[in-house]
């Protein structure tokens, strides 16, 4: 059995006669209701902006599904738990397109006086969100600086804050409004008081910025589309047609592209005999399920500081997307920046040259990495990570985290997502005692600090 419920035919009431006609007529009343319902859904209806086909979408990047991606949809018919629990994570909120149910801040004729030069004043039109604001652009005199208003069409982060990035009218390239909504707060801050940079440092223009660097962690399976390398020529002379298999960190950044698991699991007898054996599938990547060091790396691809090792990975990246799957070796495409053991490497003396700052601006000078979000520099620098022989006692990222909420974890989704997903039972100091058990009756000798 399939314990899929069936249709029970119910057989024919041999007793029963034919009604007449006349029996079966609505009474006036009952008529009016319902043509009144259907007028009124009709209107409700023809008020909603319809819902623009992707491809018809010009002025921003758009969703595609190539590449064997079938997107988190497509996995939800058959794994809905693991698709609740990831809704409700940051991780799927990390990208998303400008709506009404997307937009936290009010945009109804709001003026953010706390940007540099003049306020910016908001403005919704329908379902659509617009900003009037300082051109970001301007080389001129600053008190000649020209107003610009601009579409509203992306948002990126929706744990502390919202930022919005607008449609430049250039292909789909897109910048960065001048200020940034704090969601708990509920107020604008000025970009300059949200994004880590050297104090005296005016903040760079991010034409296109999001095309090319942050799609690589805020999207799935992006390709920036730039037909010559970012920032190699001007902005506005390039061509941009910048896709995503999927807006946000979707099911296949972990699991990989997905179409040749869901043809093969068609296949009933397929399906049931893994499940009754245990055995691996290996038209999917379970990262539980492999190696502390590789599953890790699944997290990394993101979560890290890294470079291309050369222009044609970087060429390759713009037009076919990153190489990387899960389950492969990280380092294999992708530069993994550790000043600890290769500050003097060929790779950072060139991203040095490039970029002074580069080491500097992510890194202490014990070669720790001081920048969030970027982790899985600090794992592989652990001895924890390094010195293990046993993949059991093993530091990983899912010796702490989990990316699904176990259904015995008790709080809500909410509060699990609020946390970083750490698992149950993982918060505070019982991560590090689940294997120092040792420190346990004097946790504060150890850490030479106060708990809390």
């Amino acid at each position: 059995m399939t314990g899929r419920r069936r249709h029970r035919r119910v057989p024919p009431d041999r007793t029963s006669t034919v009604r007449p006609l006349s029996s079966l007529r609505l009474h006036a009343p009952t008529v009016l209701l319902l043509l009144a319902a259907a007028i009124l859904g009709l209107a409700v209806a023809t008020a909603r902006s319809p819902r623009v086909p992707e491809r018809n979408i010009t002025q921003r990047p758009i969703e595609v599904t190539t590449d064997g991606y079938v997107s988190s949809k497509t996995c939800q018919a058959c794994h809905p738990a693991e698709y609740h629990s990831w809704a409700g994570s940051f991780h799927r909120t990390m990208t998303q397109v400008a709506t009404p149910e997307t937009v936290r801040a009010d945009f109804n004729g709001t003026r953010v006086a706390n940007t540099h030069g003049q306020p910016m004043n908001l403005e919704r039109r329908g379902d659509e969100f617009w900003a009037e604001f300082d051109d970001p652009a301007w080389e001129g005199p600053e008190n000649e600086r020209p107003r610009i208003t601009r579409q509203v069409v992306m948002i990126t982060g929706s744990h502390h804050q919202n930022i919005y990035w607008y449609a430049t009218g250039h292909d789909r390239g897109v910048n960065i409004l001048p200020a940034a909504y704090l969601i708990e707060e509920q107020q604008w801050a000025p970009r300059s008081a949200v994004v880590l940079h050297p104090p005296g440092q005016s903040l760079p223009m991010l034409n296109g910025h999001w095309n090319a660097i942050c799609i690589a962690c805020h999207t799935t399976q992006g390709k920036t589309a730039f037909d010559t390398p970012f920032l190699s020529a001007p902005f506005e002379s390039q061509t941009i047609d910048t896709t995503v298999a999927e807006f946000g960190i979707a099911c296949e950044s972990c699991h990989g592209p997905a179409q040749a698991h869901v043809e093969a699991n068609r296949n009933p007898l397929r399906r049931y005999g893994l499940h009754f054996s245990g055995a691996p599938d290996p038209t999917i990547v379970l990262p539980t399920r492999l190696d502390p060091q590789r599953s890790s790396q699944v997290c990394g691809q993101c979560h890290s500081v890294w470079e291309f090792y050369d222009l044609p990975g970087e060429r390759f990246a713009n037009s076919e997307g990153l190489p990387y799957r899960p389950g492969d070796e990280l380092g294999g495409t992708r530069f993994i920046a550790q000043p600890s053991v290769d500050q003097n490497s060929p790779e950072i003396r060139a991203l040095v040259e490039g970029d002074p700052e580069f080491v500097r601006g992510s890194f202490w000078p014990d070669g720790m990495i001081r920048v969030s979000g970027r982790e899985y520099n600090g794992l592989i620098d652990s001895p924890c990570f390094q010195q293990a022989t046993d993949p059991e006692r093993t530091l990983s990222c899912f010796s702490c985290h989990g990316l699904h909420q176990t259904p015995d974890d008790p709080r809500p989704i909410d509060e699990w997502a609020a946390t970083h997903q750490v698992s149950t039972g993982m918060n505070g100091s019982d991560g590090c005692l689940q294997c120092h058990d040792f420190i346990r009756t004097d946790v504060t000798a150890h850490t030479r600090h106060a708990g809390g």
